[in-house]
């Protein structure tokens, strides 16, 4: 387990490691940005609370402060990427509404948890609100993409990658709460936790792969090349005089 939990850590920097490499065709699109950010602070936690768990005496209680944080940021940086890649306006004020409910939330469970420890529940709220709207996402990507398919597209191999991530883990951290104790679950939680953490980050390295080979070096000129498709289907006299 030990082994495993340290190849965990170690594939979850593989993201930041590779956005790094390629930050410029990142930095293209504001998409891109949101999601550097989002990997950025992620790899600065995971840093902080290794460094913390394993090197510095006591500090348990700060690893379990800096998880806390962290997944207040993952909450609210995940909404921030998805508010520049939805098309529906109401929803974005949804993410806003949203992460300052989880936000004070979140504060609230930690005030009031036991040892200041078990953060399963804003989890498993982080877990289904995540699943919902990912879900909508690629159905959103389904209906407006005319331009490339949407499997050559970054933000589909990101929600991919965090449908699959959130949906393995939502039960898992909604019956942890009463059954973190057992010795057998623990063993358990650690291995489905892990093994969904590594495919997701897998995946997380196949988005910024695909979006720097396949997305476009320029935003304008794309959008400029979607409006002349859109354009010429609503021109079948041209298309007839071509011919």
């Amino acid at each position: 387990m030990q082994i495993l939990t340290f190849l965990t850590y170690s594939i979850e920097l593989l993201p930041f490691i590779l956005c790094a490499i390629f930050f410029k065709k990142l930095f293209v699109t504001t998409e891109g940005k949101a999601f550097f950010i989002y990997i950025l602070v992620y790899a600065v936690f995971i840093f902080l609370v290794l460094f913390f768990g394993y090197y510095i005496e006591n500090g348990v209680i700060t690893s379990s402060i800096l998880k806390r944080l962290a997944l207040v940021f993952e909450f609210t940086l995940l909404c921030n990427y998805y508010y520049y890649t939805l098309i529906n306006k109401k929803l974005k004020y949804l993410l806003v509404f949203a992460t300052t409910f989880f936000i004070f939330f979140s504060l609230y469970d930690y005030y009031y948890s036991i040892e200041h420890q078990n953060d399963f529940l804003p989890l498993a709220i982080e877990c289904l609100f995540f699943i919902l709207l990912i879900i909508y996402s690629l159905y959103e990507k389904i209906q407006y993409n005319l331009s490339t398919p949407i499997y050559l597209s970054m933000n589909f191999w990101v929600s991919t990658g965090f449908l699959l991530y959130f949906s393995g883990n939502f039960f898992l951290f909604l019956y942890s709460k009463t059954a973190i104790k057992n010795e057998i679950f623990k063993f358990q939680y650690n291995l489905i936790y892990d093994l969904f953490t590594i495919i997701k980050d897998i995946i997380l390295c196949i988005a910024v792969m695909i979006n720097y080979y396949f997305a476009p070096n320029d935003t304008k000129s794309n959008i400029q090349t979607n409006v002349n498709e859109i354009l010429d289907s609503f021109t079948p006299y041209n298309n007839q005089a071509n011919q």
